[in-house]
């Protein structure tokens, strides 16, 4: 009992060390000391019993074997990174049963890294009054690892810190889990500086002088039935959307995306920036990310010729926004974030074109596929996107820690509110005039190396956990046992 207390304690226990190893073998000492003078009074002067002795040696051997047994399986994860593991895991089941970040996040923060970044966002105005629109932010960092931890969060964040502005937009850029922000303090510095670049941008171009007014529709391209690209292109810059739905993909890396951007603007005369966003809107289970390595990847940057061809037979005209907005009746266990449903609509030369942002972490099969019939009488063009919002990760005990959207809840609602966000969003459809910039910033990520390393060790040592129990156990009953019949 006094080995399995020990490991216990040490791995979820708190934080002072010694106090941990006093609660996991006060009882077993008192324990001891009560059943030997149950039998043997204080008055009795026979102390160094073979019953006390047995008691004593076998208290010690399983303390001794549980030690062992912690320094085995911490080994793995201090000897990649140089963080103590167990201090991990006992941060992830404090955040799991009392809701404190505090020692995961910085556990989490020991292995990250300082790394640039950047955030991509769209300024839209209204022509009639010069006042904000609408923003599009599209931030090369990922919303994980899950629940509050981090930029779990980042989504709804930004549009609630951005919102003062006017209705914001956040999309899924190309970045897997090594683009994590390792505490949330780090996310809310992070958002500040967004704030502040913004606020500067806007007294810029208050003046309109340097805004574009011209677009492509909205158009949408399928390759090889592997994965489809749906565009806009504002005046020079490109709207890039990925979606391998109804196939199955997780995350694409920041490393594919940069590079269908690099292919993109390198062979055209036309475009000279762009951003590249994961429309993250087709799973059913834990899916593959897509690397560099990936097959698919190659179909990925190839793909640009075929868009650029496509692009030459599209007119730019004037574009006006519509924008709107509803609230999930659902809740965070049921996969849906706080951030609702945002409708952004645009019409260039008489195209409608609707890019419907849900707040949650990917989308259930065929769900994509079922909005987008029904609203298909309303608009010429539409894509439907998550934000990969992990505040809905880690808090359901079923399936792989999170539902997507449309597991749980009712579709037809879902439909329902969409449909009359676009017709509100066509209501207020308005000329606009635009521009499109990027903050170029640091802050801490995990890393790819630190996260490889973070899973890889995790694994070894559940392993080593595993067999190890198996193999220790049996071994320390024996030699009780035999402790008990040698003495």
């Amino acid at each position: 009992m006094s080995g399995f207390r020990l490991i216990i304690s040490i791995a979820v226990g708190t934080k002072n060390l010694l106090r941990r190893f006093i609660s996991a073998e006060l009882l077993p000492v008192a324990i001891i000391l009560l059943s030997f003078f149950s039998i043997y009074p204080l008055s009795n002067t026979y102390l160094f019993t073979p019953i006390l002795i047995d008691e004593i040696l076998i208290f010690t051997l399983w303390t001794f074997g549980a030690t062992f047994f912690l320094y085995l399986v911490d080994m793995p994860i201090k000897q990649l990174l140089g963080v103590n593991g167990l201090t991990l895991l006992r941060g992830f089941t404090e955040k799991w049963l009392s809701k404190n970040n505090e020692l995961f996040e910085e556990s989490l923060d020991k292995i990250a890294q300082t790394s640039k970044t950047k955030i991509d966002i769209g300024l839209f105005y209204r022509k009639s009054d010069s006042t904000i629109k609408c923003l599009l932010i599209n931030p090369w960092i990922h919303p994980g690892p899950f629940d509050e931890v981090g930029s779990s969060n980042l989504p709804y964040l930004l549009m609630s810190k951005l919102g003062k502005y006017g209705p914001v937009f956040v999309f899924h850029s190309a970045t897997t889990h090594a683009f994590n922000v390792p505490k949330k303090d780090y996310v809310i510095e992070l958002v500040n500086n967004i704030d502040t670049f913004i606020g500067s941008k806007i007294k810029e171009n208050i003046s309109q002088a340097k805004l574009s007014t011209r677009a492509t529709p909205l158009s949408m391209l399928r390759f090889n039935d592997k994965f489809q690209i749906t565009y806009q292109v504002f005046d020079d810059y490109i709207l890039s959307i990925f979606t391998a739905a109804p196939n199955e993909v997780d995350d694409i890396s920041s490393e594919v995306g940069e590079l269908y951007l690099s292919s993109l603007l390198r062979k055209s005369s036309k475009i000279t920036d762009g951003t590249f966003v994961d429309a993250h809107n087709c799973i059913s289970s834990l899916g593959e990310n897509v690397f560099y390595e990936t097959p698919l990847t190659q179909d990925i940057i190839s793909s640009a010729d075929y868009l650029l061809r496509n692009l030459s037979t599209k007119q730019f005209c004037d574009l006006k926004v519509g924008v709107a907005h509803r609230e999930f009746s659902n809740s965070l266990e049921e996969g849906y974030g706080p951030g609702g449903i945002s409708i952004l609509l645009t019409e260039s030369c008489k195209k409608l074109g609707a890019l419907i942002i849900l707040d949650g972490n990917n989308m259930y099969p065929k769900i994509r596929e079922t909005i987008l019939s029904q609203i298909s009488d309303l608009v010429n063009t539409a894509e439907i996107l998550t934000t990969d919002t992990h505040i809905v990760n880690g808090i359901s005990t079923t399936g792989f820690g999170y539902f997507p959207i449309g597991v749980k809840g009712n579709l037809d609602e879902i439909v329902k509110l969409i449909r009359e966000g676009i017709i509100e969003a066509r209501n207020n459809l308005e000329e606009v005039s635009f521009t499109w910039t990027r903050l170029h910033t640091t802050t801490k990520i995990l890393g790819f190396t630190s996260l490889t390393k973070l899973l890889s060790g995790i694994t070894i040592s559940a392993k080593i956990a595993k067999y190890l129990i198996l193999l220790l156990t049996p071994i320390l009953m024996l030699l009780s046992y035999l402790m008990v019949i040698a003495i």
